[in-house]
């Protein structure tokens, strides 16, 4: 309850500077954003307009109100989202893998959209891929967290790992106790 009410007295102080000074932080000019949007279609359509295509990368990281600026002017038009659901770091800051799952269903149903899956890897050896592919589709199926890893998210390696050339990561797992190596 302490840390609650200090928390509290922290934001209402932050906010009496900022309005004090007249200043935005980060999240103020995102909703300012949303609500020129949402409030004016003018500018919704300028901008809108402005862009032959929006591309955006590291979706997985989007969060709600990202998500509600970027729909009303990637609508229509050439949309472009980059993520790796297993890459998914922004939870403190409401990032959601559900923004990317339910894009990925909606995109696939629509005639003109599609997801594509970009599991070929050019940077790993074949024994890394197969470690991660045999830890992943043990814990990302579709009732865990909403995708089929085994269907469409396996890493495939790209590129032979030849002796003399780049020396490929290996990874040495030693189990307490033991003094050998295991791929």
């Amino acid at each position: 309850e302490v840390f609650v009410s200090i928390l509290k007295a922290y934001f209402q102080e932050f906010e009496r500077q900022k309005q004090e000074k007249n200043y935005y932080d980060f999240n103020d000019i995102a909703f300012l954003a949303l609500n020129l949007l949402k409030h004016n279609e003018d500018v919704c359509e300028e901008i809108k307009n402005s862009f032959k295509e929006i591309m955006i990368d590291e979706y997985q990281d989007t969060n709600r109100l990202q998500e509600s600026i970027l729909k009303p002017i990637a609508e229509g038009g050439y949309f472009t989202a980059v993520g790796d659901i297993k890459q998914g770091i922004y939870g403190f800051r409401n990032a959601s893998m559900e923004i990317m799952l339910s894009d990925i269903e909606e995109f696939s149903s629509k005639e003109d959209g599609d997801a594509l899956y970009l599991n070929g890897n050019f940077r790993t050896d074949d024994a890394i891929l197969s470690f991660v592919n045999r830890v992943f589709e043990k814990v990302m199926t579709k009732e865990s967290v909403g995708i089929d890893y085994r269907s469409n998210s396996m890493l495939k390696g790209l590129k032979k790992f030849l002796p003399g050339s780049m020396k490929p990561v290996i990874v040495d797992i030693l189990l307490k106790g033991e003094n050998k190596k295991s791929e």
